[in-house]
């Protein structure tokens, strides 16, 4: 007789991440993912710098009406996709070769979710930046500067738990990748 023993399958990772989001159990954020985050967040005032305020405006406004009213589960999906999006606008080529990567990247964090942040910080802003530094001015840069600091230091003083509040910083994200499409 043959006895098959159940295998348990574990989940990817990032559904592990996400349990985590979602049930408010972040535990509290390293310096360094503070400083990654500080670098991050304040990357999409550069909309406001660069694109007719009017368009900017509306499509944040839009999509902070539109996206909110989803529960949580889809703003993070729509999340993944819009950042699928967004993503392929890192590196120069045709549409497939860009494609092709922003696949790799969001792949490489489904099973490794801990660098999504680093690359965020450390590449995608990066390249963000420097693909704005002929069209950014001295006054920009200083803002950006300056709210780097603002961040790290709200970021440094207030549980991540209640600054993620059930996504709701979602549509601001993709507001930024609409702006940037």
């Amino acid at each position: 007789m043959i006895v098959l023993n159940p295998v348990r399958i574990r989940p990817l990772p990032i559904f592990n991440k996400y349990n985590i989001i979602k049930l408010k159990q972040i535990k509290p954020l390293s310096l360094y993912d503070k400083v990654c985050l500080s670098l991050v967040i304040p990357h999409g005032l550069t909309d406001l710098m660069i694109y007719p305020r009017e368009i900017c405006m509306f499509n944040y406004l839009y999509t902070c009406f539109f996206y909110s009213i989803y529960s949580t589960n889809l703003r993070y999906i729509f999340l993944c996709l819009f950042s699928l999006l967004h993503i392929k606008n890192d590196i120069p080529g045709n549409f497939w070769i860009k494609a092709s990567y922003s696949m790799g990247v969001h792949l490489s964090w489904v099973f490794f979710p801990k660098i999504a942040l680093s690359y965020l910080a450390w590449f995608h802003t990066l390249f963000h930046y420097l693909k704005l530094a002929k069209v950014l001015t001295t006054t920009n840069k200083i803002i950006l500067l300056a709210s780097t600091v603002i961040t790290f230091y709200i970021i440094n003083t207030k549980n991540i738990n209640d600054i993620n509040n059930n996504g709701l910083w979602i549509p601001l994200v993709i507001g930024h990748v609409i702006n940037n499409s």
